[in-house]
């Protein structure tokens, strides 16, 4: 739905890595063939850190992770001004920061449907 983001849980990255991991390719290939089917949807990816390290650090890699969704989708043919891609750091935690499970949980990928 247009402005709901999908937080895709079993998407995740190790500390301080901004790879996908081979275990993600299989969602970002069903988003790639959903796009294909659905040309007019636009979406924007936003990236988020846990709070550990300096912000202007977790801004960074936030944003290194969202653009690695953004080019692992533009290899698979997706135009890309179809998609746009930010980085939040450690903004909109979704978990606690106390353990390292939180934390994990805040290492993410939204994806959101900006136009249909």
């Amino acid at each position: 739905m247009v402005g709901q983001s999908l937080i895709l849980e079993q998407i995740s990255f190790d500390y301080n890595k901004s790879e996908l991991l081979e275990a993600s390719f299989s969602f970002f290939d069903e988003l790639s063939d959903y796009l294909h089917q659905n040309p007019t949807v636009k979406i924007e990816i936003n990236g988020f850190t846990d709070n550990t390290g300096k912000e202007e650090n977790n801004k960074q890699l936030s944003l290194d992770r969202a653009k690695a969704v953004f080019e692992y989708l533009v290899q698979k043919g997706i135009a890309q001004n179809r998609m746009k891609y930010q980085g939040y750091g450690s903004q909109n935690p979704i978990a606690d920061n106390s353990t390292e499970a939180g934390r994990q949980k805040k290492r993410r990928v939204e994806i959101r449907v900006v136009e249909k």
